[in-house]
């Protein structure tokens, strides 16, 4: 962990994960992802309490069954609400 601030980015930024199960590495990534003003997490039936932590986060959660990582990704992308869209995995 750095003492610096997170950079600020000078348009509005959203940011999306997909996830199933990810309960116990998710909780780091949207840590990491305060600076952004939107958080979408796309949920594909986790069983293990994601959606829940993930809400408590600040994060939108959305359910949708997966139907492959491209498929998921773009949905992911389509709802968020600003231009500009960071992606991550749960893990990263």
């Amino acid at each position: 962990m750095s003492d610096h601030p997170a950079p600020t980015f000078p348009a509005p930024l959203s940011a999306c994960v997909i996830a199933c199960n990810e309960a116990d590495r998710i909780g780091d990534c949207l840590a990491s992802l305060a600076f952004c003003d939107e958080i979408v997490v796309v949920d594909s039936g986790s069983t293990d309490g994601t959606p829940a932590l993930c809400e408590r986060m600040g994060a939108r959660v959305l359910q949708r069954p997966f139907d492959g990582f491209r498929r998921q990704k773009q949905f992911a992308v389509d709802q968020c609400r600003n231009d500009w869209v960071l992606c991550l995995d749960a893990d990263e």
